[in-house]
């Protein structure tokens, strides 16, 4: 678990079949990996103070955020690198957008991240806050 200050986001995709074929170590026989992103969110942020997001893309893979293929990765051979198109620059922003967030002393104001899960609504399978 997660304690403390400090926001999370995670991010995930609906065809990440690492996670997938990963799921013996979620103790789940067959599952689809957003369901065993949502549950490794939910159940690592019980007692977080701060906000935290996960957002699952609609075709993304586990590979989606890197712009050249890593082929040293250790189980790679599990998923595609091969991203959907948009995937990659709609991450970026949403990273940015969480960087913007952590790092601005206000709270008065509208939430980046809330602002791109909006504005981005067609690249997503589900958002999820730990917080209001």
């Amino acid at each position: 678990p997660i304690k403390g200050d400090l926001p999370v986001l995670m991010m995930g995709g609906s065809h990440d079949s690492v996670i997938a074929a990963s799921s013996i170590r979620y103790g789940i026989e067959k599952g689809s990996a957003t369901e065993m992103l949502k549950k490794s969110f939910e159940q690592s942020l019980q007692d977080a103070e701060a906000t935290s997001h996960c957002v699952l893309v609609e075709g993304g893979n586990h590979f989606s955020i890197m712009h050249n293929p890593d082929h040293t990765m250790a189980r790679g051979f599990l998923g595609s690198n091969e991203p959907h198109p948009g995937i990659f620059s709609g991450l970026i922003s949403l990273v940015m957008a969480f960087m913007e967030d952590a790092l601005s002393s206000s709270n008065d104001q509208e939430s980046h991240v809330d602002r791109w899960i909006d504005e981005n609504s067609t690249l997503l399978t589900k958002a999820f806050r730990s917080k209001s």
